[in-house]
């Protein structure tokens, strides 16, 4: 059984401008009047590693398909994929250091 709830999703857009010189589109709930837009932007670069880390466990790790069938190993998948990837990221990260 379904429920369904009705709400309202307010937002806020900005325009900001990257490093590069283009300018980007943001949207966000975050209506605090102390938060300056220049903050915003720092957010976003910030937030910006978050999204690719996300990107790479649903499209290489594909981290939403299961093959197990009940709830346990369902989470044994989820939490092998998450091991791997983050082992992946430590060996990644060590070799960038020793190439340096």
């Amino acid at each position: 059984m379904f429920r369904h709830y009705a709400f309202h999703c307010i937002y806020l857009g900005l325009s900001i401008l990257t490093n590069n010189g283009t300018k980007e589109y943001l949207a966000t709930n975050l209506f605090d009047s102390t938060i300056t837009q220049s903050m915003f932007q720092e957010l976003y670069f910030y937030r910006w590693p978050v999204e690719l880390k996300y990107k790479e466990l649903k499209s290489r790790l594909a981290i939403e398909e299961f093959s197990g069938a009940t709830t346990t190993s369902v989470f044994q998948e989820f939490y092998i994929n998450m091991l791997l990837s983050n082992l992946s990221s430590l060996i990644k990260n060590q070799a960038i250091v020793l190439l340096l």
